[in-house]
């Protein structure tokens, strides 16, 4: 779906804000890997555990989900109690440090990507109403009483209904309420709305925190 291909590439795009982390904690499990395979070689815990590299690699991150915690490490500490030193290390490094790092640089990467998404759209929208209002406004560069209102009419206009019929417009309360609308914008009394009134109407006509009627009220619910 749209939704979910938009989600990847957020992802995606948001990932490579963030390679340096992801490198960093690979270089990290690469180093700790190493230090495993030579020093619990030829013992207990190695056979177990650090036999091979892929086995070593599949141990370590493991432990860093601590999925296998404290079982990876019993073996080792029968023998020497030390080895504990080798464990916590890896934790603190990798789970407390570099996990809460790449946490933090994930997140801030989808911010970022976040407010370049707004950007753009608000961008596409603000250019999308200098277009309508090229298309409605007359040689003076205002938009006339009679643009206007077909306009304001037309946006709370019919709908088509679940059957496929129009519903009735009641187009004269849409037409007051469009001349009372003009009315207050024109300050000036130029007989015309600017382009920074229109933009001012669309913003309030799109924000979904007002509710603007498309038709009148009842005329039972009008006397209560």
């Amino acid at each position: 779906t749209k939704p979910l291909r938009q989600t990847a590439s957020q992802v995606m795009k948001s990932m490579l804000l963030f390679l340096d982390v992801l490198a960093s904690l690979a270089i990290c499990l690469v180093f700790f890997v190493w230090v495993a395979v030579i020093l619990f070689a030829k013992t207990k815990e190695g056979w177990a555990h650090f036999d091979t590299w892929s086995s070593a690699y599949a141990s370590l991150w493991i432990l860093f989900t601590t999925a296998n915690f404290p079982d990876v490490m019993i073996l080792g500490l029968n023998s020497h109690r030390a080895s504990f030193c080798f464990f916590l290390f890896y934790l603190v490094v990798s789970l407390y440090l570099l996990n809460n790092v790449l946490l933090a640089a994930a997140y801030d990467a989808y911010k970022k990507q976040l407010k370049t998404m707004v950007k753009i759209y608000l961008e596409r929208r603000h250019a999308a109403v200098g277009h309508a209002f090229a298309l409605l406004a007359d040689s003076s560069g205002e938009i006339p009483t009679s643009q206007w209102t077909a306009f304001f009419t037309s946006y709370y206009g019919p709908r088509t209904g679940r059957e496929g019929r129009h519903l009735q417009p009641q187009d004269s309360y849409n037409m007051q309420r469009s001349l009372a609308l003009f009315q207050l914008l024109d300050l000036n009394h130029s007989s015309g709305l600017g382009l920074e009134d229109f933009h001012l109407v669309i913003e309030v006509l799109l924000d979904s925190e007002f509710y603007i009627p498309r038709t009148s009220a009842p005329a039972r619910a009008r006397t209560g």
